[in-house]
């Protein structure tokens, strides 16, 4: 009895501490590619339109969409090489990206059948400049 207890049990355990403990790293990595999506947004965000800026210095900021690609995608090649990006849109007034992280190695859930897991996440950024609130 003991024994039919135990196999049947081991199992069921296993894959909760397969989803507690992998579960976990794949939280760690969406938080992570997260983070990265955002800072590749802002740093496309930071390429500013330069000619469109002295045509009309009062106007709002623009981006230069082709250097704001180039800058999402290189911030992400330097800082996490093995993730990839890519530009969902970018326009004068926003750029929105898309990163896959690299792969997750799942240690517990390989037992059913789970190898690597890659997390999504997306980020968007407008242009900002100078100080247009108090506190900034």
């Amino acid at each position: 009895m003991n024994t039919a207890f135990v196999a049947v049990l081991l199992p069921v355990l296993l894959v909760l501490a397969g989803l507690a403990i992998d579960g976990g790293q794949v939280l760690v990595e969406r938080r992570e590619a997260q983070a990265l999506a955002d800072a590749a947004a802002r740093a496309g965000a930071a390429e500013l339109d330069e000619v469109a800026a002295r045509n009309d210095p009062t106007g709002p900021p623009s981006i230069d969409p082709s250097a704001a690609t180039t800058a999402a995608t290189t911030y992400i090649a330097e800082v996490q090489p093995e993730a990839t990006i890519t530009v969902a849109d970018v326009d004068a007034t926003h750029i929105s990206v898309r990163v896959t992280s690299a792969p997750v190695h799942v240690t517990l859930l390989q037992l059913a059948g789970v190898g690597a897991v890659r997390v999504q996440a997306s980020g968007r950024a407008e242009p900002r400049t100078g100080i247009t609130e108090p506190g900034q």
